[in-house]
């Protein structure tokens, strides 16, 4: 298997890379004869947060599939690339991935999204589902009822962007008027 502390390592220099570009002691950007703060030209995103590493198996897919996973390994082997990505290399995209962790999918795990991401970790960029992900979570997972739920339920766990499909243009406006999400 993949070393999650090297593989971390990578992550966080791949991301400085892009995201600082080659000269990282340049401070300023001039622009219209006035000094200001770097501005951001590239945000990376680390993706498929997280355990996700199965494609077609047994008639489970990376759709449908429920990784049942101790937070011990959570913690050991998982997280430990995608922490570095965020804490050391400062990324500001996340992506979501498609599976489940211990029953709840990526995309709607407040535990993954909020309280590992951003409270623990000082996560202060963007959440993206992977393509589709959040409309998954009715059809591939049977996790919630129908669409509007679905974009309830991610948008409530930290998912920002949804990619790929209408689950957020679509589902938003109706999840309100469930009330299942208040403006």
């Amino acid at each position: 298997g993949e070393d999650p502390v090297l593989t971390g390592q990578y992550a966080v220099n791949y991301v400085r890379g892009l995201q600082e570009g080659i000269n990282q002691d340049i401070k300023k950007v001039e622009h219209d004869d006035q000094s200001s703060d770097s501005y951001v030209q590239i945000a990376a995103c680390c993706k498929h947060f997280v355990a996700n590493s199965l494609e077609d198996w047994n008639g489970h897919t990376r759709f449908n599939f429920d990784a049942n996973i101790s937070k011990t390994d959570l913690s050991n082997y998982y997280m430990p690339a995608f922490r570095a990505c965020v804490m050391e290399g400062k990324s500001l995209g996340i992506m979501c991935s498609y599976n489940s962790i211990n029953g709840v999918p990526a995309c709607a795990n407040e535990w993954l999204l909020d309280k590992a991401l951003r409270q623990t970790w000082g996560f202060q960029g963007y959440v993206t589902s992977d393509c589709g992900a959040v409309g998954i979570e009715v059809a591939g997972h049977k996790y919630a009822a129908n669409k509007s739920e679905a974009a309830a339920l991610s948008v409530k766990a930290g998912t920002d962007v949804d990619c790929g499909d209408d689950a957020y243009s679509e589902s938003i406006p109706v999840a309100v008027q469930e009330g299942l999400l208040t403006v």
